[in-house]
């Protein structure tokens, strides 16, 4: 530990150094936030294929969230395919439900 402590002070008296020669001024990363709802209800609207029963619709609307929550989960936004995932799930349950004979 003490190693990994030693290593992480030269580090950053290294960095301080060349930010000074330099007149960096480290910031912190400025970004803004965003909903997971606004990102993962973009392409979802209110009549959507589960409401309208069609398996057609469903199937076209299942690719999309999944190829959507893959995009958001490689930019590193979480939450938004977390959400993306609930989504996916809920209408692979009303594509069961559409299927299985009632």
């Amino acid at each position: 530990m003490e190693y990994a402590l030693g290593e992480t002070n030269r580090r950053r008296a290294i960095q301080e150094a060349h930010n000074k020669r330099h007149g960096i001024e480290p910031t912190n990363t400025q970004r803004a936030l965003r909903s997971a709802k606004e990102d993962s209800f973009k392409k979802v609207k209110k009549g959507s294929p589960s409401q309208a029963g069609d398996l057609k619709s469903i199937k076209k609307q299942l690719v999309l969230l999944e190829k959507e929550m893959k995009k958001a989960a490689e930019n590193l936004e979480f939450e938004t395919a977390m959400s993306l995932r609930e989504q996916l799930r809920a209408l692979e349950k009303e594509e069961l439900r559409l299927r299985s004979p009632s």
